[in-house]
């Protein structure tokens, strides 16, 4: 609590740009799908912090749920003014890419892969 507090105070006196490094406050909620049944299972919503560094055409997802930590740094392989895509893994048994849009600070993860396949989806805040 004391570090979102710190959060919080710094990105109101230091904002930050979307065009350097910018860090994002985030609730999102993820899905996945049974392909056998098609079943839809919805998940608890977490919040992520997403970290885009554009001079280092990274952005970093973290968040913590049931007392473990997750964290996935994808590689940005396509950037403009309005959105980023970012790879985590691209090979023929696992798919991994996050999209940001920039100015609605909206964004997407897709994971599909043979152990299975979840989309999460949230809205950020701050930058």
């Amino acid at each position: 609590m004391k570090m979102f507090k710190v959060f919080i105070i710094c990105s109101i006196f230091y904002p930050f740009s979307v065009t350097a490094s910018s860090i994002f406050s985030c609730e999102a909620n993820r899905v996945s799908g049974d392909q056998k049944t098609l079943k839809i299972n919805e998940y608890s919503i977490i919040y992520p912090t997403i970290i885009i560094d554009r001079k280092n055409k990274s952005i970093l997802e973290v968040y913590t749920e049931h007392g473990t930590k997750w964290e996935t740094r994808y590689k940005i392989i396509e950037d403009n003014e309005l959105n980023l895509v970012g790879k985590h893994r691209l090979q023929a048994d696992w798919v991994s890419l996050i999209h940001f849009k920039l100015k609605e600070k909206l964004y997407s993860v897709v994971f599909a892969g043979d152990s299975g396949n979840t989309l999460t989806f949230g809205k950020c805040y701050g930058g």
